[in-house]
Order: structure tokens, then C-alpha cells, then sequence
């Protein structure tokens, strides 16, 4: 190309790229769009939290293959906390208790349970007997309320 026709050849990019719509997100939720870039779960930082832990999944499965301890339920927690990522991407409700790059900002604290909501449990770790609270509603789930009091029975 001669130097007259590559001029002209960027002026006509420059108009075509002037011409054309900026990016809609049609894949991501209006609501998670729609936040500040400043916000915490703005989608950015969602994307990235999810290149991160993807970048994390190879490097655990390489310790799975190694028989490293505890890599594979490491690899599991990690391939979970990117699947409800996404979903958050994808329907604006976050649904994990945690949140962050590393998954290092507990969400909801148990300062923020109140008593009367809960019943006292038994139940066995390792072995022994230990004492807990469990959600009335919830019947699944166990609040571990003084690791140390556990009793041989």
C-alpha cells in the first residue's frame, strides 16, 4: 500500500470505529451493570476474582495429581466459588458467604444471629460428642459455638 491509501484506509477504521455502539452486557445483569465501578461486586472485580481462582485451579490440580493433603477439597471449594460467581454475573444475587479475590471477606458474621432462632444440638466430631446450635428453620445447618466442648461419652 502506498502512504496516500494507508491515510485513507485509517481515516475510513477511524469513522467505522466512531460509528459503532459502545459494548452492552447483555450476558450480565442489568443490576450488577448498573453498579458503581467504586462498588465491591462491580462486575470488573467480579471477572477478575474469577480469572484469579481459575489461575488457582490449575496450580491445585497439580497438587490433586501430586497427592498433595487437603488439594482436592481446596480445587472443589475453589471450582464452587466460580460457579456461583458466575451466577452472580449472570442473575445479580450473590449467593456465597464469602467474597473477595481469595475468598478472604466473610459476608455475614454470627454476631448477626440471634438465639432465639436456634436450638441446642448434640452431636459427634472425631469421635466424641460436642454441643452445638442448629437454625430451627434450617435443620441442616450446625453453628459450632465452643470448639472445646467436646466429651468423651
Amino acid at each position: 500500500m502506498t502512504p496516500e491509501q494507508k491515510a485513507k484506509a485509517a481515516e475510513r477504521l477511524k469513522a467505522a470505529r466512531a460509528k459503532k455502539k459502545p459494548a452492552e452486557n447483555k450476558s450480565i445483569a442489568k443490576n450488577v451493570v448498573e453498579l458503581d465501578e467504586e462498588d465491591f461486586f462491580h462486575h470488573e472485580n467480579v471477572k477478575r476474582w474469577i480469572k484469579t481462582q481459575t489461575d488457582l485451579q490449575t496450580y491445585l490440580k497439580k497438587q490433586v495429581r501430586n497427592n498433595v493433603r487437603h488439594a482436592n477439597s481446596k480445587l472443589n471449594t475453589s471450582k464452587n466459588y466460580v460457579q456461583q460467581m458466575r451466577q452472580y454475573l449472570r442473575e445479580g444475587i450473590w449467593l456465597s458467604l464469602f467474597a473477595g479475590e481469595y475468598m478472604d471477606i466473610l459476608l455475614k458474621e454470627p454476631a448477626e444471629w440471634q438465639m432465639e432462632d436456634y436450638e441446642d444440638v448434640r452431636f459427634i466430631m472425631g469421635g466424641r460428642w460436642g454441643t452445638g446450635y442448629r437454625l430451627i428453620e434450617e435443620p441442616n445447618s450446625i453453628c459450632f459455638e465452643g470448639r472445646g466442648d467436646f466429651y468423651d461419652e
